[in-house]
């Protein structure tokens, strides 16, 4: 069964779509606002299959929301319909730049409505068996298929863990990784070294990456660990 996550302040909207949904064999989870939209994702992002979200909220521009959801890891990829009495086409195309899957204008047709939300759901899904290709952040681009990384077209040369770490960190951006998850993920099993290793090739990768005036690409979370806190476009 795949849930959807219904966020809209119209309360009435809210319980008809609700119902919608839930006759056509949906899970609903609702949020009213901002802040209850929030506490569903970071409970169940997991089974999230597709996010209805209003254009205009009490609390916060649809707009904003979107686009921390493309940017949240746990979200990037989860389709998001954009729903909005409101159909000027200033708004339906700063959501689609943003990221929006679909831009559905208000009174919503019950038939329409269900036959977009499951069109996005299939997308999604085959969308998750296409190689990426490239992903690029500002003037930083990896190609995934060549294994090589350019900033603003030069060729910049990296280790494989430097490349490896510099990928898991692109893949999922503004997550803060430690060195316990780093180490996990780059380098082998059981391998025998100690956690300072991590901070050198960190170091040694920041180091490739200033000299072309990306210092700020990645970052260090004190007491934490370690995050790339820019967007990042992924291409397949």
């Amino acid at each position: 069964m795949n849930t959807i996550l219904l966020i809209d302040d119209d309360i009435i909207l809210l319980k008809k779509l609700k119902k919608v949904l839930e006759d056509s064999d949906y899970k609903v989870l609702t949020a009213e606002n901002y802040s209850e939209m929030r506490k569903h994702i970071k409970a169940s992002y997991e089974e999230i299959k597709c996010i209805i979200l209003d254009v205009l909220l009490p609390d916060i521009d649809g707009i904003e929301i979107l686009e921390e959801l493309k940017i949240n890891h746990r979200t990037k990829n989860v389709p998001v319909i954009m729903i909005s009495a409101r159909d000027t086409e200033h708004l339906v195309v700063e959501s689609l730049k943003e990221g929006a899957d679909d831009y559905i204008s208000k009174p919503i047709r019950n038939n329409e409505f269900l036959m977009r939300i499951q069109v996005s759901i299939d997308r999604a899904e085959k969308l998750k068996n296409v190689p990426i290709k490239f992903l690029k952040s500002e003037n930083l681009e990896v190609d995934l298929m060549n294994r090589t990384t350019y900033i603003d077209d030069e060729l910049i040369k990296l280790t494989n863990k430097e490349y490896h770490l510099l990928i898991l960190f692109m893949k999922n951006p503004l997550k803060i990784f430690d060195r316990k998850e780093l180490m996990n993920a780059v380098w082998p099993k059981n391998a025998n070294f100690e956690s300072r290793t991590v901070d050198l090739h960190i170091s040694t990768l920041r180091k490739k990456l200033y000299a072309k005036n990306l210092s700020m690409y990645i970052e260090t979370i004190r007491g934490m660990g370690y995050r790339f806190k820019h967007s990042v476009k992924v291409e397949k």
